[in-house]
């Protein structure tokens, strides 16, 4: 790496130099120059993210779960953010520290937030439960940064 440009792999180094939104300086004296999106100084991201890690061998039964409480309200994902969906990815078990001790199927799930703090998001009641379900009853692991 150059400084400028990225030059090679791999793409290894410190938390705090791989951040793609800049910093989060709480100066007065910043000027809101190098605010990021989510400081809530400044009208940023008006979405929120969660990722829950499903063990590899739960997943058929916790998509079926899923697709019951849509049946309750067909409309319940559609405040999920409407490019990305659900997001799915394989997650390999790893030795590492903060690896996963098994095979897993991460679920990221990006729905929208209102600017006024006291306003509950779309079918947030939903998304809770699908949430509630994978940890509790299949035994996921929510994401280690979100």
């Amino acid at each position: 790496n150059n400084g400028i440009i990225f030059t090679g792999y791999p793409v290894t180094g410190s938390q705090d130099r791989m951040m793609s939104s800049g910093s989060c300086l709480d100066s007065l004296q910043d000027g809101l120059i190098t605010a990021c999106a989510w400081d809530s100084r400044i009208k940023g991201e008006f979405y929120h993210q969660t990722a829950i890690s499903v063990p590899l061998t739960q997943v058929k039964s916790f998509i079926n779960d899923i697709k019951s409480l849509v049946k309750i309200e067909p409309k319940s994902l559609c405040g999920i953010e409407l490019h990305y969906g659900i997001l799915m990815r394989y997650v390999t078990s790893s030795p590492a520290y903060l690896g996963h001790e098994y095979e897993a199927l991460e679920f990221d799930i990006t729905y929208y937030r209102a600017k006024d703090p006291l306003t509950p998001r779309l079918y947030e009641d939903f998304i809770e439960e699908i949430e509630q379900i994978a940890l509790f009853k299949y035994n996921a692991l929510p994401h280690w940064g979100k």
